[in-house]
């Protein structure tokens, strides 16, 4: 599939602060691409200069065969001119008119029968049926959400840009409404590029992760890859992988063993620079499992005696700070952990599969 934008630019503001894709960055048609990243990383920027309202200071932006930016040339597509649909944070729905001119306020050159006409299937697709004369507030926020998205796609864009679409939602209403916005992003004929901080919106809307810290593109793929391979410390910590401590290989082949305080682990074969023995060790939370006694029949190859030093709710879940020889973390069911019994100074066995023990390069050994 051809990408639909294909963009490396850099925007610089007034106080030299600097936001680089100097890693190009394609978003294809019908996909939805994720910039992902903490908060002031420079992802709206991204987005805003995507749309035509900033104009970077070096590079190109490529939608299929058109250019829309390029600094060597001096060419510059305003945003009128680049067939965008926009959804901001707060999505900016016009408070004193009606759902049905919200969604009719992109159509204004449109005849009047086709313009109707795309209004009735913009209500019947994004289920605003009875909706259509009511003002913003007294919508809910998914309705709201929806209009928005209704009114960004009505003239049919050829990229649609979102700007952290469930940020301004409260927490049930956020989880029961990501698998809705994700059919509803699968349905729209356009490129989608969204922007997020919130790991759980990542995984669930993303075809493509592309993760931004510093104003710089730091690792982009698949979501999985993503999130459960990092390629650098910093993206391990940003994609929020719960336990990162330094340690030493000490064996490679089809497993690797590496030393972690007074503990050894066996992490699978990972791809790394010849020769390198400095590494952080990555485990994500969810993939610790926890037994008390004996180890049942598992694959797993990493048994570690452990105890309790916390447990922390989180919700419907529990986040269990153990003590292993070195700082690691476990997340349990409530139910899980009532099972275990556990409490502060429970002892227990920590196991982890090999596949689930990441490794990445650290420059060296003394490097935090």
């Amino acid at each position: 599939m051809n990408p639909a934008v294909t963009a490396s630019f850099a925007f610089r503001f007034q106080d030299g602060v600097e936001i680089r894709l100097d890693k190009p960055v394609s978003c294809e048609a019908s996909r939805v691409t994720v910039l992902f990243g903490p908060s002031g990383a420079g992802k709206t920027t991204v987005l805003r200069c995507l749309a035509g309202l900033l104009r970077p200071h070096s590079g190109t932006i490529i939608f299929g065969t058109q250019t829309w930016f390029d600094a060597s040339s001096k060419r510059f597509l305003p945003a009128r001119q680049r067939k965008v649909g926009f959804v901001p944070q707060d999505y900016a729905l016009f408070p004193h008119i009606s759902v049905e001119r919200n969604l009719a306020y992109g159509l204004a050159g449109w005849r009047q029968s086709d313009r109707e006409a795309r209004i009735a299937e913009l209500v019947d697709w994004l289920g605003l049926g009875g909706l259509e004369h009511r003002l913003p507030g007294e919508l809910s926020g998914g309705q709201k959400q929806r209009v928005a998205l209704g009114r960004a796609v009505a003239s049919r864009p050829s990229l649609l840009l979102l700007d952290e679409p469930l940020a301004a939602l409260d927490l049930p209403t956020r989880s029961r409404l990501r698998n809705e916005l994700r059919q509803l992003l699968k349905q729209v004929d356009a490129a989608t590029v969204l922007v997020t901080h919130d790991r759980s919106d990542a995984l669930a809307l993303a075809d493509h992760v592309v993760v931004i810290d510093n104003g710089k593109v730091l690792q982009q793929g698949p979501p999985a890859t993503v999130f459960d391979r990092p390629e650098t410390h910093a993206v391990a910590g940003i994609v929020s992988i719960e336990t990162i401590q330094p340690g030493i290989i000490v064996e490679s082949g089809d497993l690797t063993t590496v030393t972690v305080g007074a503990q050894k682990l066996v992490a699978a074969k990972t791809a790394l620079s010849p020769g390198a023995k400095s590494v952080f060790v990555c485990i994500r939370a969810e993939d610790v499992l926890l037994v008390k006694g004996e180890p049942p029949k598992t694959s797993s190859r990493n048994s570690l005696p452990s105890i309790v030093r916390d447990l922390i709710a989180e919700g419907p879940m529990m986040r269990v700070e153990l003590d292993c020889g070195f700082p690691l973390k476990a997340l349990l069911t409530r139910q899980a952990c009532n099972e275990l019994g556990l409490q502060k100074g429970s002892q227990l066995l920590a196991l982890i599969k090999a596949p689930n023990v990441h490794l990445v390069e650290r420059a060296w050994p003394t490097d935090r």
